[in-house]
């Protein structure tokens, strides 16, 4: 990516005027704020033989748990942020990334149970934050 598109492409993240992640106000961020799937992207596996470990005969999802740039930039500004349809992802809120991260929840053998759309949130989670 050249420096204009960079700068094209920060410019649409951020606020023109915005000093986020541009020090010096070139207008080229200095760290990369580009990454489609955010900062971190969690990878998981079926886990078959519920050991909690990745044995052979299992391989992780293609799908992954991640944000993504436009929603790190919402966050950061303060703005509410808008979760996008996924090409297969789970899309989930910077701010719920972090608690998650914080719980350990994405820890090496935690168990993940995704629920569908209408499922209703368990009660006990819904207090956590």
């Amino acid at each position: 990516m050249d420096a204009q598109k960079v700068r094209s492409e920060y410019k649409l993240l951020y606020d023109l005027n915005s000093r986020i992640h541009d020090a010096n106000g070139d207008g080229i961020p200095d760290t990369w704020v580009f990454n489609e799937f955010g900062p971190i992207a969690i990878r998981y596996f079926r886990d078959r033989n519920r050991n909690r470990k990745l044995d052979a005969g299992e391989s992780r999802m293609g799908e992954m748990i991640h944000t993504t740039p436009e929603n790190e930039a919402q966050t950061v500004q303060g703005q509410p942020v808008e979760l996008d349809t996924s090409h297969g992802c789970i899309h989930i809120k910077p701010s719920d990334r972090d608690l998650l991260l914080r719980l350990r929840a994405f820890a090496k053998g935690s168990l993940l149970v995704v629920h569908g759309p209408s499922e209703l949130v368990p009660e006990f989670l819904s207090a956590v934050e």
